[in-house]
């Protein structure tokens, strides 16, 4: 703020006095000898500026009786310029009194105004209100209006020019040091120096830093590309896993109701293999029964074999004996033809003992037709048991290709020891069976072979 209007009254032995300092760049100038007053219209500046420099008390004129009431005024009016924010025109006012015997009464007020004289707003200032006090009145002139009257000179009183004069060179250049700002400007340039270094040396430190930081950003950045690379080769990963997983969820799912078809089927068939091994089971117990039967049955017919190569040995032996008598019986007739032709006899023993001869042959005869009519019946009892025997072997293979689908049905659906026990028994009464149909094949091949010799030899 610019210095308007300064005026008082009832300072010392002066009169109220008015005085202009308009004109943002002027300067004012006053003077005069000792005495004029020079002095005191510093004093009211300052005491209307609540100066701790000032004393009030002061400006009371010493030729005023104690018996007297003095008041005084001062006002002091400045131009706001917009660097504060308040109006046009601020009025700092001083109102003293003190009474005879009484302590000096102070009060300060603030007016503000677009106009000068104008006043919108005013406020007072004094010792006894909580709210606005001195201390108040002094904030405000501090943080407010930007108006400080002790620092750096604003004000010079008289006291201060004396000891000014008589200062050394030194203290004098410190004060206009403080006075013109240069004292600040030499520390702000000390500490702008500082700053400087250690500004150069963090500026050095910065480019440490900043190639230190280019070689990571360079690092990070490769990291960043790779990292990049590998977060696309990951979303690629996942898409390609998401796509499998997909088709795999598809694949597994048909083939999951595929072979939760197949299951029911297998199942089913399971049910229908169960329900066939039982009768399987039973089907090979009345096999194990037929065969036992036809075990017996075997036997049977192995003894009437038996029997039957018994007779067809006794009919050979029979047929031998009658071929040999036959054939002496034709060596007797031969004889006694040459006899006859050699040796005279009579006719009537020739023809007795050729009627004896030839009822001898005729009763050879006879019983070579019986041997040859028991070799035949022989060879039909023969041709009869190799009838039988082919149809035991084929109904031994049959009866073992059942026993073998049923004992696969029993070891795949109902394995026990007891089953295995009966199944290797089964299979020991089979191999006997075969072993004895072998035989009993190998006798009638024999017995073929000789009769077909007797045959021959007939």
């Amino acid at each position: 703020m610019i210095p308007y209007r300064i005026s008082f009254s009832g300072i010392r032995d002066y009169k109220p006095r008015t005085i202009s300092l308009m004109g943002k760049r002027d300067h004012i100038l006053i003077s005069g000898a000792n005495g004029a007053g020079k002095s005191t219209l510093t004093f009211c500046w300052g005491a209307v500026m609540a100066s701790t420099k000032v004393n009030v008390e002061g400006l009371r004129s010493k030729n005023l009786p104690d018996n007297r009431v003095w008041r005084a005024k001062i006002e002091l009016v400045y131009e706001n310029d917009g660097f504060v924010d308040a109006a046009k025109y601020v009025r700092f006012m001083l109102v003293l009194e003190q009474e005879p015997g009484h302590p000096l009464k102070k009060e300060y007020y603030i007016a503000e105004g677009d106009q000068v004289d104008e006043w919108e707003q005013e406020t007072r200032f004094s010792s006894s209100d909580k709210h606005f006090n001195f201390r108040e009145y002094k904030r405000m002139l501090l943080q407010k209006y930007k108006v400080d009257p002790d620092a750096f000179y604003l004000i010079w009183y008289q006291q201060d020019v004396n000891q000014f004069a008589v200062m050394k060179p030194e203290e004098r250049f410190r004060i206009f040091s403080e006075m013109t700002g240069i004292d600040s400007i030499q520390k702000s340039w000390e500490s702008f120096k500082e700053q400087e270094r250690d500004k150069e040396a963090i500026l050095q430190t910065a480019r440490n830093n900043q190639i230190q930081y280019k070689f990571e950003l360079e690092r990070w950045e490769k990291e960043k590309n790779r990292y990049e690379d590998q977060q696309n080769r990951m979303k690629k990963g996942i898409l390609q896993y998401k796509t499998a997983l997909c088709t795999l969820e598809n694949h597994y799912y048909t083939e999951r109701m595929k072979y939760k078809d197949e299951l029911e089927d297998v199942k089913e068939n399971l049910d229908e293999k169960y329900e066939e091994a039982q009768q399987g089971e039973k089907h090979f117990t009345q096999l194990e029964t037929e065969l036992i039967a036809k075990q017996a049955s075997f036997q049977s017919v192995e003894k009437e074999r038996e029997i039957a190569e018994e007779r067809q040995l006794q009919c050979k032996k029979e047929s031998k004996d009658k071929e040999r008598e036959w054939n002496a019986v034709k060596e007797e007739i031969k004889d006694v033809t040459d006899r006859v032709k050699n040796i005279g006899i009579s006719e009537d023993v020739v023809r007795a003992e050729k009627s004896s001869k030839e009822q001898q042959l005729q009763e050879a005869e006879k019983e070579k037709v019986y041997t040859e009519q028991l070799i035949r019946e022989t060879s039909h009892n023969v041709n009869e048991l190799r009838s039988e025997v082919a149809k035991l072997e084929v109904q031994v293979d049959n009866d073992e290709a059942a026993v073998v689908s049923a004992k696969n049905y029993i070891e795949q659906y109902k394995s026990s020891f007891y089953m295995e026990e009966k199944h290797t028994k089964v299979e020991s009464m089979m191999r006997q069976t075969k072993d004895l149909v072998e035989t009993v094949k190998k006798d009638l091949q024999q017995k073929y072979e000789e009769k077909k010799q007797l045959e021959l030899n007939r």
